[in-house]
């Protein structure tokens, strides 16, 4: 009977191999901790664009037109997942819903693609 001795770094190549080979056979799956979206209700949404420093007023005009969603444009150093949270709070709270905050850090750029193309080859 033949015995071999690894050494320890053939022993770490050998075990982090392994390792690799099997979560790489295991399919992704979502995270447990994602929270399905409520569904939308059917028909047409009209929204109000506001600004990032809405005033009360401000929210209280759009009650006033009958908006039910409004979308608030961000850049810069206001495009925080903090700010994004205390916006939707805030307009949540005037009994209003956020149908979209955009983000022009990342609006426009032309190496942004999402159809797989080349962002050079402008097709």
């Amino acid at each position: 009977m033949q015995t071999s001795s690894l050494d320890r770094r053939e022993f770490l190549k050998l075990a982090s191999t392994a390792a690799a080979g099997a979560a790489a056979s295991r399919p992704f799956t979502a995270s447990a901790a994602t929270k399905k979206l409520e569904p939308l209700a059917p028909g047409i949404k009209i929204s109000l664009q506001i600004s990032t420093n809405a005033t009360d007023e401000d929210l209280q005009f759009a009650q006033q037109l009958g908006i039910e969603y409004v979308n608030i444009p961000t850049g810069g150093s206001d495009a925080t997942l903090e700010n994004f949270i205390r916006l939707k709070q805030r307009v949540e709270a005037a009994n209003l819903k956020v149908w979209n905050i955009g983000n022009s850090n990342v609006s426009g750029q032309a190496t942004v693609r999402f159809d797989g193309a080349n962002a050079s080859n402008n097709n």
